[in-house]
């Protein structure tokens, strides 16, 4: 029995087709990189494309969903008398057009926030302030550029402040909130829709003190993370992971990601164990920061935190482009309280972010973002030098150094006592040469080069390329490693890829077979891909695998197509 790994290194497809043997599986992932994103992320440079109005009168509490990779859902509120929508269709790559406005509440709506089910369907979350600021829900379906809304559902009798939804799958939502008639607990309940009709199920606390800046976002459809302030341990950023069943949840224990007091929270999935937090540090002169954070069982463990905007910093957006990529949009307040963005990249818990662009040169507020293709999003604000109008703009991610290096394959085996590593490039630009770098932990807190040399690379090609490196140094028997490669350009820029891991087999075994050796004579077309793949494989005598993985660039596992024995025919 044989695990087969296989690595994927274009991480935006909405569906992987798998042909096993006479087995035909269709697998959509459970989070972002799943849904239909296209594109490719260019770096983390921005380009803007023209201001567009989507409404001429004072705009309020906005939120915008990404319905496919050129609609999208602009919720918002007048001032003070009702809570509408409109669909915006990207037009090119620097434009907008929007549908006729649809009102959905006949009263004063706060703390809107909105997540799209399917390309034709959505759920805003809101406080109705005309009901005792009671937590609310509504859906809404779509047909062309309108929309059309069923009933609303109350999910918090009490009063109730800072909703945040998401997705959990096409008929499954999750909202977490604050909820000022339960002493100010952080709380959450989950949603199921039939039609336009919701339903709610029982509330669960995953913060019994006074909450505020709540962000929810769904890793996958079972599994959640809210980060938020923690207003009863000195108003620290904290993040708890939340597993849901059915309409129940069950959380594990809070992790802190700001020991500072911490406002305007905004959580983004990158992969199933990993996502983001862009925060404002009140006590770090309020500047933007951001931090990554991974899922181990019901724990999180962060990284460091990274500065986005060294001045004040207010109304904080983020959202996820691909795996590897994220974009903030914030009031720079320390900056004429401009509307900027600027893109983070990530490789394990750190992130690099790239230069700050103004998307607005005047007053903005209630900013909110979402994604449209793994290399644009949208960002929706009220400008105030502009009478508070409604606005919305198009970011492109642009780069002058595009990514030198497309990944193949990474993989570690052991053979005849023979440590071996490997790799493939599809292509490289101006390459110089790689370093391999082991740890026994998997967040590299300590690491030692294996390469006793620096091994050349291929410069410049377009051809696939294979590069191979035997680790001499001695291992321990049953101990897991990790090992990363990196890139060095001719300019002196790096790039790490991994980690993978390898586990030293035990004692008593001799010359264990690899599982990325065995003899299972898979074929990947095409390759790479944009929207789906085809990975097919037949199996030698004996050499049935027992379970199919794929794995992204960066080493994590997306998925498990299948963890038991295939039936021969």
């Amino acid at each position: 029995m044989k695990k087969m790994i296989i690595f994927l290194f274009m991480c935006t497809f909405a569906l992987v087709k798998m042909n096993v043997s006479s087995i035909e599986t269709n697998i959509a992932k459970e989070n972002l990189q799943s849904e239909d994103l296209t594109g490719n992320v260019r770096g983390n440079g921005i380009e803007f494309g023209s201001q567009v109005l989507f409404r001429e009168n004072q705009t309020y509490n906005l939120a915008t969903a990404r319905l496919d990779s050129t609609h999208f859902v602009v919720v918002y509120g007048d001032n003070y008398s009702f809570g509408a929508c409109k669909i915006g269709t990207a037009v090119g790559e620097d434009s907008i057009s929007f549908g006729a406005e649809t009102i959905f509440w006949e009263r004063h709506v706060i703390s809107c926030s909105v997540t799209a089910l399917t390309s034709s369907s959505f759920v805003i979350a809101f406080v109705d302030c005309g009901s005792n600021n009671a937590g609310t829900a509504i859906a809404g379906q779509i047909s062309g550029n309108s929309v059309s809304f069923g009933s609303e559902e109350v999910f918090n009798e009490n009063q109730t402040d800072f909703c945040s939804v998401d997705k959990l799958s096409s008929n499954s939502f999750a909202i977490a909130f604050k909820d000022i008639g339960n002493a100010n607990f952080g709380t959450t309940v989950v949603g199921s829709i039939s039609g336009t009709t919701l339903s709610f199920g029982t509330k669960y606390v995953f913060n019994d003190g006074k909450t505020d800046y709540c962000s929810l976002t769904a890793l996958s459809g079972s599994e959640i993370v809210v980060a938020y302030e923690d207003c009863g341990n000195d108003n620290y950023g904290t993040a708890i992971k939340g597993v849901v069943s059915g309409s129940s949840v069950s959380f594990g224990s809070e992790a802190v990601f700001c020991a500072r007091e911490t406002k305007y929270c905004s959580a983004v999935t990158l992969a199933n164990d990993y996502f983001a937090v862009a925060y404002v540090d009140v006590e770090n002169n309020s500047c933007g920061s951001a931090v990554v954070g991974e899922l181990e069982s019901s724990q999180i463990h962060f990284g460091s935190s990274y500065v986005y905007n060294d001045g004040a910093t207010q109304d904080v957006a983020a959202t996820a482009l691909d795996s590897r990529y994220f974009s903030v949009s914030y009031n720079d307040f320390g900056y004429a309280q401009k509307g900027v963005s600027c893109v983070g990249k990530v490789s394990g818990k750190t992130i690099n972010f790239g230069s700050e662009y103004v998307f607005c040169e005047g007053n903005t507020h209630y900013c909110a973002a979402t994604n449209l293709r793994t290399d644009s999003f949208v960002t929706i604000f009220s400008n105030l030098d502009n009478g508070r109008k409604g606005t919305a703009i198009i970011g492109v991610l642009t780069s002058d150094n595009p990514t030198p290096i497309i990944l193949g394959s990474f993989t570690v085996s052991y053979n005849a006592e023979e440590l071996l590593i490997v790799w493939t490039t599809l292509s490289e630009t101006n390459n110089l040469g790689w370093n391999i770098y082991r740890s026994e932990s998997k967040d590299f807190d300590y690491f030692l080069q294996v390469n006793s040399g620096f091994i050349p690379a291929a410069g410049t090609s377009s051809e696939t390329c294979e590069y191979s490196y035997s680790d001499e140094i001695p291992i321990e028997p049953g101990k897991t490693y990790y090992y990363r490669l990196e890139s060095v350009c001719i300019d002196g820029t790096t790039e790490f890829y991994g980690p993978v891991s390898f586990t030293a087999p035990p004692e008593e075994e001799e010359n264990p077979e690899s599982p990325v050796n065995a003899k299972l004579g898979f074929d990947i077309y095409p390759n790479p891909f944009d929207s789906s793949v085809n990975i097919a494989f037949s199996p030698e005598e004996n050499e049935t695998p027992e379970k199919l993985e794929i794995y992204n660039q960066r080493g994590q596992k997306i998925k498990t197509l299948f963890a038991a024995r295939l039936l021969k025919r």
